[in-house]
């Protein structure tokens, strides 16, 4: 979770942590978060739309470009009811929104079909792994110009 405001941190945290159905990590600052990201593989990003040093739209930007982060969920949560941030971070990669105030029933079910998703699509992905391709599938450079 990502917020530049501790005390929601706090609220999400309690708020979620009482469903305990995951643990949760929570940054104050995106910058940390990312490379937290970088170095881990979250089921799930909740990030606050509008933060100080870097926006959520920015943040989702930077996280859909760390390596193997294209699929995984991320739930923004802003303030703002313009359209057009909610469209600027659908192109980004959000998957999914929810304004503040934060709804204290909402929220939770949310996370729980988000990371439901995520269970099932890890699941498929490690019962049918992608094929690498062999070393002799790989055309050799004199073999594509004949």
């Amino acid at each position: 979770m990502i917020d530049d405001d501790s005390l929601i941190l706090e609220f999400l945290t309690a708020l979620l942590e009482a469903q305990k159905s995951s643990a949760s990590v929570a940054f104050t600052d995106p910058t940390q978060a990312l490379n937290w990201c970088a170095a881990n593989n979250p089921d799930l990003v909740i990030v606050d739309y509008q933060m100080l040093s870097m926006n959520g739209i920015m943040f989702i930007e930077r996280f859909r470009a760390l390596p193997e982060k294209t699929n995984t969920p991320v739930l923004m949560l802003t303030a703002d009811m313009d359209r057009d941030v909610r469209y600027r971070a659908l192109v980004a990669g959000a998957n999914d929104f929810l304004t503040k105030p934060i709804d204290q029933i909402e929220l939770p079910v949310r996370v729980k079909n988000m990371l439901a998703l995520r269970r099932s699509e890890r699941q498929l992905l490690s019962a049918f792994p992608t094929p690498q391709p062999k070393r002799a599938d790989v055309p050799t450079p004199s073999a594509i110009g004949n």
